[in-house]
This record gives structure tokens, sequence and C-alpha cells, in this order.
């Protein structure tokens, strides 16, 4: 997480906790008639415990270890909370909550789901100390209004609900940290390519114009002297030609990638568009590679989307170019479409050398190419032109087995 939002994160935290006890310690001094030493020792007890989490987050160092610390100490606090509330049938079991909820709102990693493993172990080992009467003797003894008799089966019971509940809290906080983690972690680089592909197009429009110069001066060079030159003389014009032409594509594709999409949206039939798709691409099939194309969703209905035609058919182009280029001495690419309840789906699947997290991860990100010779930007704008749609493009790998490319479409009513 970026360190100005962690601390201001934190500083949330370490208030609303404070603010929580102090409410809690009044109810309880009004209700159960709290002795005032009691009150204000706790209380300052909490006090001078915020105040060291906030000269250690002013130092901004170990903020996770500053987290974890707060988890811990809370976790250890309810716990005494409990035993001197009546232990298992403490009202004040379900603040063990809090710390699950905090650990999550951090977005500290596995956080949850270790406070709710913790605070089911320090619950369960109060109600077994009680049951037994292990409580350690230097701690004040509870107040007899809160101490019952207890059966054995109706403590199993209330310690089995109970960190049922902290387990189940501990499962849905980790699965939204990691929806707001990815969240978050989208709109960071969607925030930095967006300023980044401004900078690019300007500069690839700054370059682009005097390379093209250069490389027609070349080729006119190259035609006019062709018959003075030697061998040598001519390579070296022609790579000049060759390189000149590639590094156009690069900027072509850096613009392209970089440009505001602007979409002609019409409803479309998607099995016309891999049709036409696959009739530009039949030249690229035959010849030494030996690649199958199996189109498996003959005799399927068709799929209708809404979506730029040709905008679409260029992420398709971008996705089949990829496999092809992955299975260099051959194999097999597969297509087929399908409907869920809210999506249109496109999927590839090639029986390349697959792809481990490293390569997956990267996939998407401009210029981050794990092939030799690649740029990194054909997947980045099929990945662009999709999303612009509404859609996604979710990937599955494994080394040795291939690839899955699902396109997603939202689906037409």
């Amino acid at each position: 997480m970026i360190k100005p939002i962690l601390i201001r994160k934190l500083r949330h935290l370490i208030l609303g906790r404070l603010l929580i006890v102090a409410v809690l310690l009044t109810m309880s001094a009004v209700l159960f008639e709290m002795k005032s030493p009691v009150y204000y020792g706790l209380l300052s007890c909490f006090l001078a415990v915020s105040v060291i989490y906030l000269a250690w987050l002013a130092i901004g160092r170990q903020l996770e270890a500053l987290v974890r610390l707060q988890v811990g100490v809370d976790i250890a606090a309810i716990t005494l909370f409990v035993h001197y509330t009546g232990g298992v049938d403490s009202v004040l079991a379900t603040l063990y909550v809090l710390p699950i909820l905090s650990a999550g709102y951090v977005l500290l990693q596995n956080g949850p789901m270790a406070a709710s493993v913790l605070s089911s172990l320090f619950f369960v080992t109060t109600v077994i100390a009680e049951y037994y009467d292990w409580v350690p003797s230097f701690l004040p003894p509870a107040d007899p209004y809160f101490q019952f008799l207890k059966d054995p089966l109706y403590c199993g019971y209330m310690a089995y609900v109970r960190v049922t509940i902290f387990i189940l809290i501990g499962f849905l906080g980790e699965y939204l940290v990691r929806v707001v983690g990815r969240m978050e972690q989208d709109l960071r680089i969607s925030e930095k390519f967006s300023l980044l592909g401004e900078m690019a197009m300007k500069l690839a429009h700054e370059i682009k114009n005097p390379l093209m110069a250069i490389s027609g001066s070349v080729e006119i060079l190259h035609d006019e002297l062709a018959h003075k030159l030697d061998e040598d003389d001519k390579r070296m014009m022609e790579a000049v030609v060759q390189e000149s032409q590639r590094l156009k594509d690069l900027f072509e594709r850096v613009i392209d990638y970089a440009r505001p999409e602007t979409l002609d949206i019409q409803r479309m039939n998607l099995r016309e568009a891999l049709d036409e798709v696959f009739l530009l691409l039949e030249p690229f099939l035959a010849g030494e590679r030996r690649i199958d194309l199996v189109r498996e969703d003959k005799g399927e209905p068709d799929r209708w989307v809404y979506a730029d035609r040709n905008r679409l058919k260029q992420v398709f182009i971008n996705i089949v170019f990829n496999a092809f280029q992955v299975m260099a001495s051959g194999g097999e690419l597969s297509i087929r479409t399908r409907e869920t309840s809210s999506e249109t789906q496109v999927i590839f699947r090639d029986t390349g050398p697959g792809m481990n997290r490293k390569v997956m991860d990267d996939l998407f990100i401009p210029f981050r190419s794990h092939r030799n010779g690649g740029t990194g930007m054909g997947l980045a704008i099929a990945q662009k032109i999709v999303r612009s749609h509404g859609g996604r493009i979710k990937v599955k790998s494994q080394l040795g087995r291939g690839s899955l490319f699902i396109v997603s479409l939202p689906h037409v009513n």
C-alpha cells in the first residue's frame, strides 16, 4: 500500500479505537457501576497506548509492524474484558470482530484471517481457563455478578458458534482486502499510464516525423546509389530502412495505446467478426508453423454484443498473434463463444508453453515483454480496448499446458 494512504488509515484506526473504548467504558460505568479508579485507569491505559501508536506513526517506519502490534494488543485487551464480563456469556466477545475488521481496513495482507484465528484462540483459551479454574492468581478475581455455573456442552457450543463467526468474518475480510487491493492497484496503474500515455504520445509524434524523413532519405539514396555501393553498404542501408520501419510501427502502437478511445458502438455478431479476423490471418496459418485452428463455435447460436467492430477485431487479432508467436514450432489454437447471465465471452485456448505467475502479472503492461523481439504493446492495447467497452480479459495458464484467454463483454439484453 502507498505510504500516505497507510498513514491516514492508521491515524483513523488509532483515533477510532480511542473513541470506541471511551464509549464502552462509559456505558460500563453507567450500567455496571464500574468503580472510578478502574474506569479512569483503563481509559488512561488506552490513552497512553494511543499516544505511543501516534508517536510511532509520526516516525513513519515499520508501519505494518505497527498494524500487527495494534491488532495483537486489541485482541489481548478484549480477552481481558471478556474474562471480567462473563467469559463464554460475555456480550463483549463481539468486540473481537473489531481487530479483524481493522486488519482488513488497512489492507494488511492475510491480516483479517490471522486476526480471526488469533481471536478464536484467545477466546477458546479464556473459556477453557475459566471452566477449569486455570485463571492466573495474579489477576484480580472477576465480579461475582458475572460468575455462573457452566455446562461443558453449553461452553463448547458457545465457543463453536463464536469461533465460526470469527473465521467467517476473517474469510470475508480477506476477500474484501484482495478485491480492494486489486482495485487500488488497477487505479494506480490507470493513473500512471494515463500520464505516461500522454507523454508518450507527444514524444512519439515529435520523433516519428524526423524518423520518417531520415528513412525516406535513406531509401532514395539506396535507390540512386545502388549500382555504386558494395554489398556491405547495401545491407547497412537496408538495415537502416528496416529498423526505421520497426520504430515507426512501435511509435504507432504507442500512439494507439495512449490515444483516448473513441468508439463507434453498434450491435454486432461475434461469429462474423471472428470469421473476418481469421480470413485476414489465413496466410499466417500456413507454412512451417503448422498451427491448427479449431472453431468450436460451429453449430452454436449467434452471439451478439454492442461494440466497435473494428476495435474489437483488433483485440482478437492481437490475442491470436500472441498465440502464433508462442507456438513457434506449431500447435493448436481453439476458439469458442459462450454466454453467462451477464456476459458474452470469446475464449482462445492455445497449446503453447504456458506462463508462470511473473509473466502473467506483466502480461498487459506496456513494454513488459518476456519474449525476444516483443514490445509488450499488443496485449496492452487489447486490454485497453476491452476495458473501454466495459469488459475484461482474464488469463489462465500453466507451464507446459498452454494458455487460456477469455474476453468478456457485457451481455446484450
